[in-house]
């Protein structure tokens, strides 16, 4: 009988099969290892640009700190930033202070400028006027209303005598018209607000002595307000 050729054939096709599913195993374990390392250089790469931008971020952050803290310094910020009793401020400076912030009395936000005014305001001052809602009605009365938004406030040195301390000042209104305002100012020896100048009260004077203020822009301190 004679010997079939089909079973040399079928081991040739047997291990071609094994042959083809060893060369495949290899190219899957190859593009598996190919994937680590493409992984392992992405992550490398993000923890290098990562560190390459914290020290940015870092002097980003220390900037910010630092500006935040200039307020503290008169002479490198706008005085209606340091909108808080300090004892390094005089009677000049808080005047200066208030008189700004009512040229903007709505900046940044409504009313900013009476907030200021009133964080200036002695605790004596407070006890008599009442709360803040309080000092804001008497602020916009007839007597004071022209300080808020005025144009432009020039005022004269402070006269200083022992705690007690008065600032005169002359604004110029929204409508061009001048009045006069004496800041009285006393230095608190105790409390919270120890070594702080602080307004006592705003006296407007009459329209009368108007006429000799002339002494107010000739030795001014600070010229405050709106352009």
């Amino acid at each position: 009988m004679p010997r079939s050729h089909s079973t040399p054939r079928a081991f040739a096709t047997a291990r071609v099969a094994r042959a083809q599913t060893a060369a495949f195993d290899v190219l899957v374990r190859i593009a598996a290892a190919a994937a680590a390392v493409l992984l392992f250089l992405a992550a490398t790469a993000m923890r290098a640009s990562a560190a390459t931008q914290s020290p940015t971020q870092s002097s980003t952050v220390r900037h910010a700190s630092d500006s935040v803290s200039a307020p503290n310094d008169l002479a490198a910020a706008p005085n209606d930033l340091a909108a808080a009793p300090n004892p390094r401020l005089t009677p000049e400076d808080v005047v200066g202070i208030v008189l700004d912030a009512l040229a903007r009395n709505d900046t940044p936000v409504k009313d900013h400028g009476i907030s200021v005014t009133f964080a200036f305001s002695s605790p004596a001052n407070r006890a008599f006027v009442g709360p803040v809602e309080n000092f804001g009605d008497l602020v916009r009365d007839d007597t004071y209303r022209p300080l808020l938004n005025h144009r432009h406030a020039a005022r004269g040195l402070a006269h200083v005598t022992g705690d007690r301390a008065t600032v005169r000042v002359v604004i110029t209104t929204t409508n061009g018209e001048l009045v006069a305002y004496l800041f009285a100012l006393s230095l608190q020896n105790d409390g919270q607000y120890k070594g702080c100048w602080m307004t006592d009260g705003v006296t407007r004077e009459p329209p009368s002595p108007l006429s000799g203020m002339r002494f107010a822009s000739r030795g001014a301190a600070t010229v405050s307000g709106r352009a």
